[in-house]
């Protein structure tokens, strides 16, 4: 097997990856934590990177819920009638 072979089906194992070039900016641990915060996005979520000073500072996730769905999300507080009425 040549090595490009073994190269190509390190990159599907999805416990190690072979890249091609060293990193600049992300550190492996920075890497496995924006991968975990993508998995346990909401479908509706995003995530954001902020970098301060050339460097990675913060991974913020947003959780959004459908407006026009008529089950309020698990844990979210009811809100109640402003109007006064």
């Amino acid at each position: 097997m040549t090595r490009s072979k073994r190269v190509k089906e390190n990159q599907v194992n999805a416990s190690h990856i072979v890249l091609e070039r060293k990193l600049r900016f992300l550190s492996a641990s920075q890497i496995s934590m924006i991968d975990n915060v993508l998995k346990d996005v909401s479908p509706y979520g995003e995530v954001k990177l902020r970098v301060e000073k050339g460097k990675l500072s913060f991974v913020a996730q947003t959780k959004s819920y459908d407006a026009f769905k008529l089950q309020k999300p698990e844990g979210m507080q009811e809100i109640g009638n402003t109007s006064g009425k």
